[in-house]
Parts: C-alpha cells; sequence; structure tokens
C-alpha cells in the first residue's frame, strides 16, 4: 500500500478560442449585454458569442463600415442598448444592432486628438456621459447626446490610468504620478483621497485598476503590486483593509468582478485568478496548472468578468476560459499520476465513508475526510490485477472482480484469495480480458450465490455454501456477452446483452434454477446492443444502448419504448430520489425527468486523455461518481439545478438576397416590396449551460404547416413568396427534440404586385370594351365622315352644278330669243358664256372627284394636281410658273379634307395671281418644319392694298375670294398670311399641321 495526495479539485472551466470561432486568442475585455450575447474584446476585433456560434466584428482599412481599430480594450452598454466600444487604435466607437449593416457602427474622435485616441478603460456616469481613460489625456468626457468630447480636469492629472463608478454616482480616477482622484460626476468637484494608513499609497503612486463593490468597496491596486480596500460610504473615504504580498501573491492586479456569493475576483499579471472571500477574509488562485486540462494555460490573466447571471469569464492571450457555477456541485478528483493511464471502473463507499475505487491499477481508497489516496496495487501469481467490479457482502466480505478472476479480498491486510474450488474451474479458474464485469447477490434453495458475468463467458454461479461454482442456467439461456446483471425486487435478474437485447431471468423450483422468460426485449427495439440495466421505484426497467439510446420497460403493461430525446449512444444509469435518470452519453452526463418528459445534458470536461464512460455508482447518501481516465467526478443531483429549457430567441439579422437589412427588425413589423420575396432570417438564443445543445424550432404563418426542426441552424430562408401578410415564429429548446415554450414572432407583409390585385383582373375586361367602344367610336366616325362626305358631296354638286346648269339653262333660252331676232354678235356672246360655264362645271367636277378620290392623299399627288392646273393657265397669259417642293414630302399622306381646301386656297391664289395681278412669274414652294406643310404663293405682280380690299370685301358682296380662302384656313386649323403692297407684288403663306 502506498500513501499518495490526490490533485486539488477541479473547478470546471471551459475554453474557448480562435478553434471554436473566436476572432482572437487574446482577450482584452468581455460584456454579456441586456439580450443575453456575450461580447469578447479581442486584440485583433469583436466577437458576439451566444453559447455554440460567434459572429466577429473585424477591422479593415478604408472599409468604414467595420471597426476603426482592432485592438479593443473596453466594453460598456448604455440604458439604449448601444455597445460602446473603447480600441487602443481606433478611438471610441458606438455599436447599433437596430441600425442596418453599414451604419451599426459609428466612430468618435476628439477634435483634439493629433493622432489615433488610445482608450485603456470606459465607464459611464448616472446622466449618461462617457469617461474614458486615454493615454496622454487627463480624462475624456463624451457627451452623447451632443456627441462632443472635452477635458473637464486639464490640470488635475497627467494620464488617466484607471476609472469606477461608485454606486453613489462619484468617479473614481487613478492616473501615472496623479494618485487617487474623487469626482462628483454632478457638479465636477473634485478632491485627492486621503488614504490614512496607507503608507505605500500616495500622489505619485501608479494605480492600475479600480472597483466598487456591492458594499460601497473601493478596491484599488497599484504597478508597485498594492492592494487595499477602501470604503466609499462615508464623507471621507478611508482604508479598511490593506493586503501584503504574505496573504496574497505579490502581484499587480489588473482587472477586478464580484460574484453574487461574496467573492472579489481579481486577474493577477502573473499568478492567474486570485479569488478573495469577503466572509473568511481568505485567499485563493486559480492559475496555470491547477488541473491536467482545465486549468489556464497561462498566469496571466487579462481581464475578469461575472456577468448578471453568475458565470465568469476569463480573459488570457490563449482564449477565454468560462466557470459555468451551473457546475459547482460536481467535484472533479484527480487521482496520483502514474506511468501510465488509469480507468475508473467502479466504486464502493463503506461504513466509515471511505471510497474505493476500482481501477486498472488495482484500488485506490479515499478515506473520509481526507483529500488524499491510499493506492493498492494488486496481483496475482505476479500477475498485476485490473479492478472491474466490487461488491461488499452484508456479512463484511469484500468480492473483487478483476480481468483474472472473482476474489475475496481482505482490506485490512490488503490480501487476496481466490474463491475455494476456483482454480480448476474450465472458466473462472484464468478468465481472458475484459474479465468479470458485473456481480450481483442471489439465493438458490435457501443457498447464498453470487451470480458473476465473466464478458466472453456465459453466466456463472457460486455457490457459497457448498464452495462451488454451478451453472444454474439452462443450455442456451444466457448468452456471453453479459454486460450487467440487476437483480429486481421480485426476485428476477434482467440482463443487459450485447447482441441479445435486455432479458429477464426468473427463478424455478428445479434445476436449472433459472430459465428464460418470455419478456425478452430484443425486437420491438431499435438495436440489440444493450449496456446497462436499471430497475427504479416504481419497478420500471431503464436501460442504455449503443444505437437506440434510453430504453424504458414499463413492467405493468410489459411494453418497451425509446426514448425518442435521448442520444442513440447511452452507457452507464443511475437513478435520483427524485426519479429522474442519469446516463453517460457521447463522453457528457445526461438528465431525463420521465415525468416532465425534460431532457437536459451537462458538457462535463473530461481529462487530456478521455471523458466520463461506463458505469455510475451511487452510494447510501445518494452521492453519484462517474469515472474516467486518471479521474472521477462526484456530484449530489438533488444540487444540481436545472439546465434552462426554453431559453430567449432574438432575431440577429433580416436579409433581402443576401443583403443585410437588419434595420427592418427594430419594430417586429417588416414591409417588402413583390420583389423582395427572397429574403433569410438569422435569429440566435444566448445559452451558456456549455453544451452547445440549443436546438430551433421555427415556422412561417401562411407557407409551412407545422414547425421545422431545424437543429441547430440558426436561419431560415424563403423564396418566391407570393405577396401577403405572414408570421415567423421560432422557439428553442436546450435538447433536440425538445421544444420550448418562449415563441419570438415577426410580421412580414409583402406587397402584392399590381397583377395580384383584384382591381387588376378587371383592367383586361376594362380594355376589351374600352377597345369596343373605341371600334365602335370609329366606325360610326367613319360612317359620319362618309355622311358628311355625301352631304359636302350634294352640298358642293347642289350649290356648283345646280347654279352652272341653271346659268346654262337662261343663257340658253337667252340665246334662242337672240338667234330669232337675228342678233349675231349677242349670240355668239351667249354662246362662249355657255361654253365657258359648261367647262367651269367640268373643272369644279373633276376637282370634286380628284379630293374624294383616297389614292390622291399622297403629298405628291397634291403638288401635281395643283401643277396640272396652274402650268396650262400661266402658259395661256404668259405666265413663268416655278414649283418648288422637299423631296421628304413625297411619302406623306394628307386627308381628305385638308388637301382638298389646300389645293382650293393655292388654285384661287394662283387664278387670281394671272387674273388680276398682271403678274409676269409666278413662285410656288411646298416645304415642311416641325410636322406643319409650309405653301408659300409669290408673284411679282402689281399688288393691292389689303386693308382696302378687306374693307371694300365688308361693305358689297363683291371680293368673296379672300373670305373664301381665310374660311377654308380657319376650317383645316391652317394659319393664313398675305403679304403685299401697291407695285410689290404678293406673297400669300399657308402653314398646315400634318396628322
Amino acid at each position: 500500500m502506498q500513501q499518495v495526495n490526490a490533485q486539488p479539485k477541479g473547478s470546471y472551466l471551459t475554453k474557448l478560442n480562435m478553434d471554436n470561432g473566436l476572432a482572437n486568442n487574446k482577450v482584452n475585455c468581455v460584456l454579456k449585454d441586456k439580450r443575453g450575447f456575450v461580447w469578447l474584446g479581442t486584440e485583433d476585433g469583436l466577437s458576439r458569442y451566444d453559447g455554440k456560434h460567434f459572429t466577429n466584428f473585424a477591422s479593415r482599412s478604408n472599409d468604414s463600415t467595420t471597426l476603426p481599430g482592432a485592438i479593443v480594450t473596453s466594453l460598456l452598454e448604455d440604458n439604449d442598448s448601444i455597445i460602446w466600444i473603447a480600441t487602443a487604435d481606433g478611438g471610441l466607437t458606438a455599436y447599433n444592432y437596430r441600425l442596418s449593416a453599414p451604419l451599426q457602427l459609428t466612430n468618435y474622435q476628439p477634435h483634439t486628438a493629433t493622432g489615433v485616441l488610445h482608450i485603456e478603460k470606459i465607464t459611464a456616469d448616472f446622466s449618461g456621459n462617457l469617461w474614458l481613460a486615454a493615454a496622454g489625456y487627463p480624462m475624456l468626457r463624451f457627451n452623447k447626446s451632443t456627441r462632443q468630447f472635452d477635458m473637464p480636469f486639464k490640470e488635475a492629472v497627467i494620464t488617466a490610468e484607471a476609472v469606477c463608478i461608485d454606486s453613489a454616482g462619484m468617479l473614481w480616477m487613478g492616473s501615472m504620478g496623479g494618485g487617487l482622484l474623487k469626482i462628483d460626476t454632478r457638479n465636477l468637484q473634485s478632491t485627492y483621497v486621503n488614504i490614512a494608513g496607507a503608507t505605500t499609497v500616495n500622489s505619485s503612486t501608479l494605480i492600475t485598476s479600480l472597483f466598487t463593490g456591492s458594499d460601497l468597496a473601493l478596491w484599488c491596486s497599484t504597478a508597485s503590486h498594492a492592494l487595499f480596500c477602501l470604503s466609499t460610504g462615508n464623507t471621507q473615504p478611508a482604508v479598511v483593509k490593506t493586503f501584503n504580498g504574505k496573504q496574497r501573491p505579490d502581484d499587480e492586479i489588473i482587472h477586478f468582478a464580484e460574484t453574487p456569493d461574496n467573492l472579489v475576483l481579481m486577474s493577477g499579471r502573473h499568478s492567474g485568478m486570485i479569488m478573495y472571500d469577503k466572509q473568511t477574509g481568505t485567499f485563493s488562485t486559480y492559475s496555470n496548472g491547477f488541473s491536467q486540462q482545465h486549468d489556464l494555460l497561462s498566469d496571466h490573466v487579462n481581464c475578469v468578468y461575472n456577468d448578471y447571471t453568475g458565470i465568469t469569464w476569463l480573459g488570457t492571450n490563449y482564449g477565454v476560459y468560462v466557470y459555468n457555477p451551473l457546475y459547482h456541485p460536481f467535484s472533479q478528483i484527480f487521482l496520483p499520476p502514474a506511468n501510465g493511464n488509469i480507468t475508473v471502473y467502479d466504486f464502493y463507499k463503506d461504513i466509515h465513508g471511505s471510497l474505493w475505487i476500482a481501477t486498472s491499477n488495482g484500488l485506490f481508497v479515499q478515506k473520509n475526510g481526507s483529500s488524499g489516496f491510499e493506492h493498492r496495487a494488486l496481483s496475482w501469481n505476479g500477475v498485476p490485477l485490473s479492478v472491474q467490479k466490487i461488491l461488499a457482502d452484508t456479512d463484511g466480505s469484500f468480492y473483487l472482480g478483476t480481468d483474472y478472476s472473482l476474489f475475496v479480498y481482505n482490506p485490512a491486510g490488503n490480501a487476496l484469495s481466490l474463491l475455494p474450488n476456483t482454480a480448476n474451474d474450465p472458466v473462472m479458474g484464468r478468465l481472458k480480458a475484459p474479465g468479470i464485469v458485473s456481480i450481483v447477490k442471489d439465493t438458490i434453495h435457501h443457498h447464498p450465490v453470487l451470480i458473476v458475468s465473466p464478458y466472453g463467458y456465459p453466466l456463472a454461479g457460486y455457490d457459497l455454501a457448498e464452495q462451488k461454482w454451478i451453472h444454474p442456467f439452462g443450455n442456451n439461456v444466457t448468452p456471453n456477452q453479459v454486460r450487467k446483471i440487476c437483480r429486481i425486487a421480485t426476485g428476477g435478474l434482467w440482463l443487459a446483452t450485447a447482441t441479445n437485447g435486455l432479458k429477464l431471468l426468473q427463478q424455478q423450483a428445479t434445476a436449472p434454477y433459472y430459465s428464460l422468460q418470455q419478456r425478452t426485449i430484443k425486437s420491438n427495439l431499435q438495436t440489440s446492443d444493450i449496456f446497462d440495466v436499471l430497475e427504479d421505484g416504481a419497478g420500471n426497467i431503464w436501460a442504455s444502448s449503443y444505437g437506440g439510446g434510453l430504453i424504458r420497460y414499463n413492467n405493468a403493461t410489459q411494453t418497451a419504448a425509446n426514448i425518442e430525446e435521448s442520444s442513440n449512444l447511452v452507457e452507464g444509469l443511475q437513478n435520483d430520489p427524485a426519479g429522474n435518470i442519469w446516463m453517460i452519453s457521447n463522453g457528457h452526463l445526461h438528465k431525463y425527468n420521465p415525468h416532465a418528459r425534460k431532457y437536459s445534458c451537462y458538457s462535463l470536461p473530461g481529462s487530456v486523455y478521455s471523458s466520463i464512460k461506463g458505469y455510475m455508482y451511487k452510494d447510501n447518501n445518494g452521492i453519484l461518481y462517474i469515472g474516467g481516465t486518471n479521474y472521477y467526478i462526484a456530484f449530489d443531483p438533488q444540487q444540481v439545478k436545472e439546465i434552462t429549457s426554453d431559453p430567449t430567441v432574438y432575431f440577429t439579422d433580416f436579409k433581402i438576397f443576401n443583403d443585410s437589412y437588419n434595420h427592418l427588425l427594430s419594430n417586429g413589423n417588416i414591409h417588402l416590396a413583390h420583389n423582395q420575396n427572397y429574403f433569410s432570417i438569422e435569429f440566435a438564443a444566448p445559452e451558456f449551460s456549455g453544451g452547445g445543445n440549443v436546438q430551433y424550432s421555427y415556422m412561417l404563418e401562411g407557407v409551412d404547416a407545422d414547425w421545422i426542426n431545424s437543429g441547430d441552424r440558426n436561419f431560415a430562408s424563403y423564396s418566391n413568396l407570393p405577396g401577403g401578410d405572414y408570421v415567423f415564429k421560432v422557439k428553442a429548446g436546450n435538447w433536440r427534440g425538445t421544444h420550448g415554450t418562449q415563441v419570438t414572432a415577426l410580421n412580414i407583409h409583402i406587397t402584392p404586385p399590381i397583377w395580384q390585385h383584384w382591381w387588376f383582373y378587371l383592367l383586361p375586361l376594362l380594355l376589351v370594351a374600352g377597345i369596343l367602344w373605341l371600334q365602335y367610336r370609329a366606325k360610326i366616325k367613319a360612317l359620319l365622315n362618309r355622311q358628311e362626305i355625301r352631304n359636302k358631296i350634294a352640298k358642293d354638286l347642289h350649290d356648283h352644278l345646280g347654279s352652272t346648269l341653271s346659268s346654262i339653262a337662261v343663257y340658253s333660252q337667252v340665246a334662242k330669243i337672240n338667234q330669232q331676232q337675228q342678233k349675231e354678235e349677242q349670240l355668239t356672246s351667249i354662246l362662249d358664256k355657255i361654253g365657258n360655264t359648261a367647262n367651269e362645271m367640268i373643272g369644279e367636277m373633276s376637282d370634286i372627284v380628284w379630293a374624294i378620290n383616297p389614292l390622291n392623299d399622297q403629298v405628291i399627288n397634291f403638288i401635281n394636281r395643283i401643277e396640272s392646273f396652274a402650268r396650262p393657265l400661266c402658259a395661256a397669259s404668259n405666265v413663268t410658273l416655278l414649283i418648288h417642293y422637299d423631296e421628304s414630302l413625297t411619302q406623306l399622306n394628307m386627308d381628305m379634307d385638308k388637301r382638298n381646301h389646300l389645293y382650293l386656297m393655292c388654285k384661287e391664289s394662283i387664278n387670281n395671281a394671272v387674273k388680276y395681278a398682271n403678274a409676269s412669274s409666278i413662285t410656288l414652294h411646298i416645304g415642311i418644319r416641325n410636322n406643319q406643310l409650309l405653301c408659300t404663293i409669290e408673284d411679282n405682280g402689281c399688288g393691292f392694298q389689303y386693308d382696302a380690299v378687306i374693307q371694300q370685301a365688308r361693305s358689297s358682296l363683291s371680293g368673296n375670294g379672300l373670305k373664301n380662302m381665310a374660311a377654308r384656313a380657319a376650317s383645316i386649323k391652317a394659319s393664313y398670311k398675305i403679304d403685299t403692297g401697291p407695285g410689290t407684288g404678293t406673297r400669300i403663306s399657308i402653314t398646315c399641321p400634318l396628322p
């Protein structure tokens, strides 16, 4: 036997670094915001952590949407949930998660800064002003309302090194070469504090860290390793305690925090984390080498932070370490170092409170109240023994199941002996590894019998009365791979087998004394590989398995069912007084509450080599023990707090086509256009139990028929949604298959496109109706136009043809009379008039026929018509006719009315020039400008007095030509102008709009 000391009890620290997604391993400051997210300021950016995922905010040059500085030194959240970020290389930055992604970060620099503002610490007073300890400045104050910096104490101190605000609103400032300064932030009155009795503190002392506790105590540390505590409750602060290097590690304290259980936490520059218990007045340390794995990798702790849920965060150069008080009931005890690894298999606590530990290296004994171990190495015939199982009989006998055989053990003399008649037994005389894995005591025919499972062999029994090995089991009753034997209250034996599921053996009066019952649980389970079996207080059977997870057998209904919430791989089982089932699964500790159907995972840290595994042991006090490699864990299940089963979910981003529109989340209602119907919603439920087991379920009402289990995926995407109103809901549970009750909702309205509105479907009907109406109107108009043309033709025929024919008829009667009277001269004159009148009528008829013919709509036909009229007329009078026109007019059309009126106006103008102007030359020019037809008739004749002619026309019935031309111009909306004068010729300009 060898007496050895135990390693210290481990307090569980979980380490997070860049391998987990942290921006940088050097963590300078920590903050938990009001929503529950943890912010970690690092040497290369800022990280937001929700318990599983990291979101990093980096610093990139020439990108104003990122952090202006990479070295984050201090963090603070104000009453508006704005996070203020102090950096050593980028000044002061505000982060507002409610804004859109490009606008979330806003940087501020004082106008007096000659370079980058290097901030060491940031705090806020009761008015909301920020106070900054910055290199090269006495003290900076930042007014959040005006966004301005000022320096209220330019002459008071040289450089502010440390700053904090106490519960009374007093600002305490430590400086380089300036001692300790107290400032009333309401009136800016400042005084140096007279620290009576603190001989190591004076006006030249460099104060490096300040902290105010819940009891109005001000903790102060200096660069010279001094540490003292002041009471600030009185008018004059007084030193309560001064701690020297003998009471605590002789080190500079660079950061403070306080826990709800009256512990002051301090981060040492070279001594790790130092804890001061205010109740006992004692110090303890947590430093490098504290345990085998979950210790600090460095004695330099940059910061210590205790959040409002009681979790402690330690920022180091190797990442952040997290201590969660949830795991305080768990004790991790390390066995003494050995040449090789030591696997812990089983436990037994005796009536004296001593704990016996069965391991791969013999026995370890921890006496009650002792922190050390007694190592009892065991061997048989020179073969070292691995102890797998311990059975302490009520008669005081001590049995050890080993990888060699079953032994009787004498604790007092540390002596082993084989049971009588064992050496010659073909099986039990010498086992092969792994050896005996389970032992129970039973009674057969009033004989006490030990039932053992030598793994790889059939079950064996040892009759303690007859001192021999017996075989009380029938052929093929038990398999060779029985992992666990469980004797139930009714006397039967439940067997956990590796290949044949769960079996029940019952005793019978004659040999073989155990028979296989029909309640063999195999075919209706998901697996046949059972690891452990346990009977609870209600007589139900619980089994763990590889592949089927946790199994419950209801003894009353004789039915078995897999617990859906459990992991597939489950090993050792134990129950507690509350009826909870505790189990080992995938190296973690799980708990199942069968009454509430609540499943929880406690992620206990393992050792360097392995995590917890194997079976669990429960002592008479209800303490549970779990073995690992080189250590074991003990805990009281009644002291373990529940893990939050339904953490609150927060929306963290809203993206449309992968572009962030985070600002739309601010009021819980989002309005989108119809072409913004491809979006994703990101969410997170901050939860820090250590397992990272948060599972999400979500649904979009109006799209999803039921909740969608997304596992740990913290986003949902939707595309091609029709217009309408939707409600996105999300909730979280702390284990797969569990669903929380807290639902976070987001209202989303997608404006339908115009073609999806009800009134849009009326548009085609209205359009068709409009087209039909227009067609009808066009048809009616065409009919009216044709009727108007008919009427006009009839009128023209009546006016011109009727009057002309009447004139001819009158002239004919006159001609007859002249012929009868033989008046030859008068007869000839009358006949000439009849001929001229007939020719005029023929011309007018030709004009009418030309005007109504649609083949003449082109402008070129209009020009040709004028030329065919004017050319002979001018030639007969020896008048030179010149016609000019633009070639672009040849393809243009004019409607009949415009063409006819314009032709008659030109015809009248040319006719007047030939008959009355005595002109020798007439020029006709036809062109186009601004979609208007320009027609000019110009002669070199005698001209006339325009005003006099107009006046004469108004006072007599003659002179209708000019009136007719003006009327025709008005009817086709043309402009009409005459430029003339005696002896200057005449110029007539007509401007007619084209269709």
